[in-house]
């Protein structure tokens, strides 16, 4: 399962270098587009049974074609074959992850603003209107497909968004400020050499905004809807971000070496791309070395449902329950997945009832799992016995069985 990230990884590279292509030259767009290719963090990510490297992809295909068929030529309607074609990719992103409906905003926002800066006299406005309408109707009446032929999610995002908090929101503004640094992860220093970097990403968005507004219209829209979203997970929501907040850097600091005098704009142009070759080099090291211990261990997993103790908790569950068994535990898709039976996520101790078994991590095995606490198991739920089934370094097992009452 986890092969489907390569594909969509390698496709990716190809659309980003084909958007850096008409911005940098050819150089600095192969050091850009090297620094992702050998970036740990999104290497590490095709590890990772998640749609975020497939969604990657997609979202960066639309921001390309928005940016070859709408915005480079300045024709906000676009053509009628390329905008159905718009909107099909569109709709895949969305099909990935919700959040792809933000690409659809991006594109109207940018025709708005193409109409607007170039609309010539004696335009015919319906005709534009007509055609720039063609990938908004291409991807509604996909998504009304989809949502007739599948079921709807597992919870209202309305709902989530009732548990958000001015705490949050500020808690979220100042984590995702910082939260870039983590990409740099590999080198000695990252979060200083992540601070050196933001005066020349923030001059580079400046520089470019009229070319790339469009890019940066999909960054401000996605890190709002980051911020009033209750819960954080780490660099995986910026991850489609990410590509051009590294282009907007590079950007600043090669319109930085640019505008020194004529004496010193050689040695600046060396200087910046000797930066990010060294940044380069350092993602190389630790991604080789990444591979060297892998290949040394034979590729067997240290994490993960495939990792020894995991499998052996699942091969128990496989063989020692009954197959109509309900098991409580904190990745119900994965239990589901591996031993079939159906799965619940329960955190709280009155609602153990549901299951017939609990799997619940030892402490110290994971940081912020979804489950009753393994101290207060037997203890929170007077009305059922929870007998020991089995356990080992990272797991224990729990038959879960009601008390009768007096």
């Amino acid at each position: 399962m986890k092969l489907i990230n390569l594909p969509f990884f390698a496709l990716f590279l190809l659309a980003f270098f084909a958007y850096l292509a008409r911005r940098l030259l050819p150089v600095d767009s192969v050091i850009v587009l090297s620094i992702l290719a050998f970036s740990p963090v999104l290497l590490a990510f095709e590890d990772n049974i998640l749609s975020d490297i497939t969604f990657l992809f997609f979202s960066t295909l639309s921001i390309l074609l928005i940016d070859q068929w709408i915005v480079a030529p300045r024709k906000p309607e676009g053509s009628p074959a390329r905008n159905v074609l718009l909107g099909m990719t569109l709709f895949a992103a969305f099909f990935v992850r919700t959040n792809g409906l933000l690409l659809v905003a991006t594109l109207f926002l940018a025709q708005a603003i193409l109409y607007v800066r170039g609309r010539p006299p004696g335009h015919d406005s319906r005709r534009v209107f007509a055609i720039a309408l063609i990938p908004h109707a291409v991807f509604a009446v996909l998504a009304l497909a989809l949502l007739i032929v599948l079921p709807g999610g597992e919870a209202s995002t309305l709902d989530h968004l009732k548990t958000l908090t001015f705490d949050t929101l500020y808690e979220n503004f100042a984590a995702y400020i910082v939260l870039p640094s983590v990409f740099f992860w590999s080198l000695p220093f990252y979060d200083i050499v992540y601070g050196a970097l933001l005066p020349f990403l923030v001059g580079g968005a400046v520089l470019s905004h009229k070319k790339d507004f469009h890019a940066l219209i999909y960054i401000g829209l996605s890190v709002l809807l980051f911020i009033v979203w209750p819960e954080q997970q780490g660099l995986r929501y910026l991850l489609p971000l990410v590509p051009f907040l590294i282009y907007f850097s590079y950007r600043g600091m090669v319109a930085t070496a640019f505008g020194l005098t004529e004496k010193y704009r050689r040695a600046g142009n060396l200087l910046t791309r000797a930066s990010w070759i060294a940044i380069l080099a350092g993602f190389a090291l630790t991604s080789f070395g990444l591979a060297r211990t892998n290949l040394a261990r034979h590729r067997a997993p240290d994490n993960g449902p495939f990792a020894p103790l995991s499998a052996e908790m699942f091969d128990v569950i496989k063989t020692r329950t009954a197959p109509d068994s309900v098991i409580v535990f904190d990745k119900p898709r994965a239990m589901r997945l591996m031993t079939g039976r159906d799965t619940l996520l329960i955190d709280r101790c009155d609602e153990l009832s549901k299951g017939n078994f609990v799997v619940l991590r030892k402490a110290g095995a994971t940081l912020d799992v979804d489950q009753v606490s393994p101290d207060d198991i037997r203890t929170c739920n007077q009305s059922l016995a929870v007998t020991p089934m089995f356990e080992n370094q990272k797991y224990i097992v729990y038959r879960i069985q009601s008390e009768p009452r007096h």
